[in-house]
């Protein structure tokens, strides 16, 4: 299926004369050209800082006028040889290796299987990022690195250290690590999340400066998260001012939401869970939902959710929690693809994808809580007491 689509992409821009960018699905999210835009900005900001390490990065502007809102290590992306000459190369093979951590985390598949993950990887959330070049791809690379490396614990949690680092979303990957045994897990949790916390408080002003502009960056409507539709609706409507509100009612309705996934959970037996499945499937669920809750992403991001999919086609081939877990695999693929049914200026049908992404996030509380262990579970309901 990914090969058919890049060749009839690639027949299509031969016989209109047209660069591949410039078709759909590419087309309907606006490309940016020169393309790997999100990529070239990384090179961008680097240069002139190689020019000038005295300059600020808040003073920093790429090609499209963007300013910096990345942590700071990515300004010595330059000494690794990324420029605006070699942008091009550096931006097919992250995609290129996107596409290899991809069938790596997908392990072996059916043909059911097969036809959901090849939907999914040819989805428009896989194409935006694909076509912006966007390094959230280069943190899914990390991330499978680290289901790669899971029955070594030091290494799988220093490579998610290394990526929460990189990009704040990823700590939410440490979701993973939180199983038995836990003599074996439990001290490189801690080392992860404290090496992590580390790396983040030492670009603290760039994230808050990054998280602050995220209205400005963040309020067009191919985005998710707990203040999507607040962001929207203060942008269509210039009121800056409820910035605070927006946040305070996405935190209360993401609490809300996580609170009737949590409580309605479906029980799960712990011996039928498949152990990479189950890692792979708190990856993504964990940087999906952290993400949420850190505000406004853009869909690319959803790129995460490729993770929960082995888990939930364990689930349908071992018929368990038939019901949560079709649910939640039909939402993660109308989530990914909405735009190719779909357009971005209709307001109504924006709302309807929000509507999804929202449900999804409380299909994906109720199946992480469920996988937990029994240890850290709370009772669902009281059971009734024996009358004398």
């Amino acid at each position: 299926m990914l090969a058919s689509f890049f060749l009839l992409l690639k027949i299509a821009a031969a016989t209109l004369d047209k660069p591949v960018f410039e078709l759909p699905p590419f087309q309907w999210f606006g490309p940016m050209a020169p393309y790997f835009a999100d990529l070239r900005g990384v090179a961008s900001w680097s240069e002139q800082f190689l020019t000038d390490p005295s300059v600020q990065p808040e003073n920093l502007r790429d090609l499209w006028n963007r300013p910096f809102n990345y942590p700071h290590l990515w300004l010595y992306a330059g000494d690794l040889g990324l420029n605006a000459r070699t942008v091009m190369g550096f931006g097919y093979g992250m995609d290129a290796l996107f596409f290899a951590a991809a069938f790596f985390a997908l392990g072996r598949l059916n043909a059911f299987g097969g036809l959901a993950a090849g939907l999914f990887l040819i989805s428009y959330s896989v194409m935006f990022g694909v076509e912006r070049a966007n390094v959230d791809l280069l943190m899914f690379v990390l991330l499978a690195l680290a289901l790669g490396l899971r029955r070594f614990p030091p290494l799988s949690a220093a490579v998610i250290a290394l990526a929460a680092v990189l990009k704040l979303h990823p700590v939410f990957a440490f979701l993973a690590l939180v199983v038995p045994p836990w003599k074996k897990t439990l001290p490189w949790l801690g080392a992860g999340l404290l090496l992590s916390a580390a790396g983040i408080l030492g670009h603290f002003r760039e994230l808050i400066g990054g998280m602050s502009s995220a209205p400005n960056i963040h309020s067009g409507t191919l985005a998710f998260g707990m203040t999507a539709v607040g962001f929207a609706f203060m942008e269509r409507f210039h009121r800056p001012e409820l910035y605070g509100a927006v946040v305070i009612s996405g935190v209360v309705v993401l609490i809300v939401a996580a609170g009737v996934g949590a409580w309605s959970r479906p029980e799960l037996d712990k011996t039928a869970l498949g152990e990479r499945e189950l890692f792979a499937f708190r990856l993504g669920a964990g940087v999906y939902l952290g993400s949420f809750l850190l505000g406004t992403n853009h869909d690319y991001r959803a790129v995460v959710l490729l993770f929960c999919l082995p888990l939930l086609l364990h689930f349908l081939e071992k018929r368990i929690a038939t019901a949560w877990t079709r649910t939640t695999l039909l939402l993660i693929l109308v989530d990914v693809n909405w735009l190719y049914f779909a357009t971005e200026k209709a307001w109504c049908v924006f709302l309807v994808k929000q509507a999804v992404a929202w449900a999804l996030a409380v299909c994906l509380t109720a199946l992480t809580v469920a996988g937990l262990p029994t240890a850290l579970q709370w009772p669902r309901r009281v059971e009734a007491r024996p009358t004398t």
